[in-house]
């Protein structure tokens, strides 16, 4: 999660205002991005 979040922080989208909505899915969306990638 820490990772996800680092990421998502450096995203350029990150410091525009969205509704929050529009966070949520945007959030969600990353989220399950970064589940199919293999970390490892």
């Amino acid at each position: 999660m820490h990772r996800v979040f680092g990421l998502t922080h450096k995203n350029p989208m990150h410091g525009k205002h969205h509704s929050e909505e529009t966070k949520r899915k945007i959030s969600k969306a990353l989220t399950d991005y970064w589940r199919t990638i293999p970390l490892g």
